[in-house]
Order: structure tokens, then C-alpha cells, then sequence
């Protein structure tokens, strides 16, 4: 997705990184917004469930260091440690 002049001034102008537009992008609630655009809307309900993911995220990141995976030609073959 594109993001345009505007939205990026704005962005910097309001202090939303793009990881901010990311998160939202994924988690955000998207609703129907006059003249055929989509709003896209990170509540409180939305932010917890991205501090969920990211909890859990952390969690499985300490249990995967030293985890590696053998590839060939798009096939996981193995996993070990």
C-alpha cells in the first residue's frame, strides 16, 4: 500500500511513525468512510490486542535463540537447536 505526500507529512507532523501505520494497518478495525474510502481505527480494544501479540511474540523470541531450519526449494526440511 501507498502511502501519499499528504499522509506522510502528517504522519511526521503528529509523531506517528511507520511502524505506527503498520500496526495499524493490521490491527486496526476498518469501517466504511464517506465517498467510498475505508477508515481504519486502533481503539483501546485494538492496541490490547496488539500488546498481546507482541507479549507473546517477545516470549517466543527468548525460546527461539539458537533455533535454526534447514531450506530447499521452499520446503522446510528440519529444525533444530
Amino acid at each position: 500500500m501507498k502511502i501519499s505526500y499528504h499522509a506522510k507529512v502528517r504522519g511526521q507532523q503528529r509523531g506517528i511513525p511507520i511502524i505506527g501505520v503498520e500496526l495499524i494497518k493490521k490491527y486496526g478495525r476498518y469501517e466504511i468512510a464517506p465517498g467510498g474510502a475505508t477508515k481504519v481505527l486502533l481503539g483501546k480494544r485494538e492496541a490490547n490486542k496488539v500488546c498481546q501479540d507482541c507479549k507473546k511474540t517477545i516470549q517466543s523470541l527468548d525460546k527461539l535463540s539458537g533455533v535454526s531450519m534447514i531450506i530447499k526449494d521452499d520446503n522446510i526440511i528440519t529444525i533444530y537447536k
